[in-house]
């Protein structure tokens, strides 16, 4: 079917080209060239496998069209390939834009105004990228400039020259496909595509702006008829969110109507979680709890229904750098003191970005009493070392940026091999025992934005246990904030708010007057929390959105002593 579907593209285009003259030289028969006038070949299927002659007598009528709005990196592609063309020919092939009047000779690249490549973007799927021949014209394609890039490297391979004639005589028709998973999805109509973003962990994103609920709607009602079966969907104010899955592969959908955005998500089947919690005895009274800690670090505690504990982030190790510290070690005696059996049980382990105040006590805590503990999930949403390379305080190598997320997953390989790993997406809940985990925002939401600092890859998220709401926002900085404000509006209310960044830059007035909680967890120590500077840095009280929690917000805790409450809340 998606054969026939793009022999019809083509022969839409085609027509356009009729009076387009011959240039190329036949290899082979030619019995499925159509001369219409005398001066045209119309290109067909068959019709593609014929040597291209690009260059002759040192002069070339060919030229280079790319789109005006075309990134830097398809750009380069072009550039590249311009350089070797010219250092294979020693003939200059002059490359312009999509706006200026078309030749009968071009090669046209990636998304452009042509009605050629129109054509044959039709018939391409999601993540394909293409190269064909419509009459004289090559039209090459793809949605990423990695996939230009392939064709354009596999054609410049392929040039010969020979008695000064440069010839491409490789298989004309090539096409490829970047990401398996996304050649499934069905087309979105409406709305534009801003680009595709690679997530990390093989997922790959769709992020499309200036779309509606109309558009979304079509998508959403194309997935089961291409063969996904919806797995789960949710609600969180406006806002629409649904995962599917299909034989080996799992499509995850994010609308935002404020925003007017819609993200698509494909990846390989992995971890997914149950759409209901299991059933469960109550054998505790559940709570939220922050370890004693007096460096710095968020690390907060929730223990559930029946004992368990779902624990976020973890902390530092020690101010004195001692790996086997005081936080670590502080974390194993407030969960030891309340485990419920023999050994201390963690349904969850919630990471909500990899900075060493967020990870080291928790990796130094896996490490150190991994006899005295069993895990059943890690879950994170960490970025590429491409997408954060080059923020202000990016990590130096691609193995300085993995170092966390490796050393969590050697400590997961080596002691707790039965823990599932789930890489969350905006949208999706984890439901366990009488705690609903939601998330609210993940690094994926930040594009097509380039990340300034590591701290802009936090999630956001809530855990409701008994109708209690908390919000913890890890180190959300000013421009996360913002779009969840603008997003969910209301829908963002909590009961309990760890507040970003540990109350430091980071939170907006803008999405803390639209809740109302009761208590906040500030993820720091008293003394920072007081004074208006501390080692050179800006308090708690030194900013105004933390003022407007101090002064709105009836109980407040910091890290000098451990803290616990019960949940839910009494009113």
């Amino acid at each position: 079917m998606k054969f026939s579907k793009k022999i019809l593209s083509l022969m839409l285009a085609l027509v356009m080209c009729l009076s387009v003259s011959v240039m190329f030289s036949s290899c082979g028969e030619d019995d499925n060239t159509n001369d219409s006038d005398g001066n045209g070949t119309q290109s067909t299927r068959e019709d593609q496998n014929r040597d291209i002659v690009l260059a002759e007598n040192g002069e070339t009528k060919y030229t280079l069209i790319y789109s005006n709005t075309a990134e830097n990196a398809v750009v380069s592609a072009v550039k590249a390939f311009q350089s070797v063309f010219e250092a294979k020919t020693g003939v200059k092939l002059s490359y312009d834009l999509d706006s200026k009047k078309g030749t009968d000779y071009e090669i046209i690249i990636g998304n452009t105004k042509r009605d050629e490549s129109k054509a044959v973007e039709e018939s391409v799927g999601y993540l394909e990228y293409t190269m064909e021949l419509v009459g004289n014209k090559i039209i090459i394609f793809g949605y990423t400039a990695m996939g230009i890039s392939k064709c354009l490297n596999t054609l410049g391979n392929k040039l010969t020259v020979k008695d000064g004639v440069c010839t491409y005589n490789g298989e004309n028709n090539i096409s490829g496909v970047e990401h398996e998973p996304f050649s499934h999805v069905p087309k979105y109509e409406g709305g534009n595509i801003q680009g595709f973003y690679n997530c990390d962990d093989d997922v790959y994103q769709l992020s499309i702006n200036k779309t509606d609920a109309e558009d979304y709607y079509k998508f959403i009602a194309k997935l089961e008829p291409a063969g996904y079966t919806l797995y789960a969907s949710n609600e969180i104010g406006d806002c629409r969110f649904a995962t599917y899955t299909k034989d080996n592969e799992q499509v995850h959908v994010a609308f935002y109507p404020a925003l007017g955005q819609c993200k698509i998500f494909a990846e390989e089947t992995s971890y997914l979680p149950a759409t209901e919690a299991e059933n469960y005895t109550r054998v505790v009274t559940s709570s939220v709890m922050m370890p004693e800690n007096d460096y710095r670090g968020l690390g907060i505690v929730f223990q559930i229904a029946d004992g368990s504990f779902i624990i976020v982030d973890g902390g530092d190790t020690d101010s004195s750098g001692d790996p086997q510290g005081q936080v670590p070690r502080n974390l194993y005696n407030l969960l030891n003191q309340y485990k419920v059996g023999d050994k201390i049980k963690i349904s969850a382990w919630i990471f909500t970005h990899a900075h060493d105040d967020h990870m080291t006590g928790a990796l130094s805590f896996l490490e150190t009493y991994h006899d005295k503990v069993e895990v059943d999930l890690f879950a994170y949403n960490f970025p590429t070392y491409e997408a954060l390379k080059d923020a202000k305080d990016g990590p130096k190598s691609e193995s300085a940026h993995k170092n966390y997320e490796q050393t969590l997953k050697g400590l997961r390989n080596k002691y707790y091999t039965d823990a599932q790993i789930f890489k969350f997406h905006t949208g999706q809940e984890l439901k366990i025992c009488d705690a609903t985990v939601e998330f609210y925002y993940t690094q994926e939401d930040y594009y097509p934005l380039k990340f300034p600092y590591g701290n802009h890859t936090s999630a956001g998220f809530i855990v409701d246990i008994g109708g209690t709401r908390t919000l913890v926002l890890g180190d959300m900085e000013v421009e996360c904030n913002e779009r969840m404000a603008k997003a969910y509006g209301t829908a963002v209310d909590c009961d309990i708010l760890s507040p970003a960044h540990h109350g430091l830059n980071g939170g907006t007035l803008t999405l803390y007057n639209l809740m109302t909680p009761d208590i906040c967890l500030w993820g720091t120590i008293k003394d920072k929390f007081d004074r208006t500077e501390y080692n050179g840095i800006r308090s708690v009280r030194g900013y105004e959105h933390s003022m407007y929690l101090i002064t709105n917000v009836k109980t407040h805790y910091t890290y000098e002593e451990p803290v616990r409450v019960e949940l839910p809340l009494k009113s």
